[in-house]
């Protein structure tokens, strides 16, 4: 094992240690006649932010 693949190993570990649950909420709920189709483009935007300390992150 390289130390390459040792620092990809350790650092999913890490990764995977330091996740937390992911908490989802829907605040307006839509509904929509026509679902996705393959091949369509969809756009979408959302707020998050953190649990532990309310710290805003954005998906732009």
């Amino acid at each position: 094992m390289t130390s390459r693949d040792l620092l990809v190993v350790l650092s999913l570990v890490v990764a995977t240690a330091c996740a937390g649950e992911l908490k989802v909420e829907k605040l307006k709920e839509e509904t929509c006649d026509r679902r996705s189709s393959n091949g369509d483009m969809l756009t979408m935007h959302y707020t998050g932010t953190l649990l532990e300390d309310g710290k805003k992150f954005d998906s732009r």
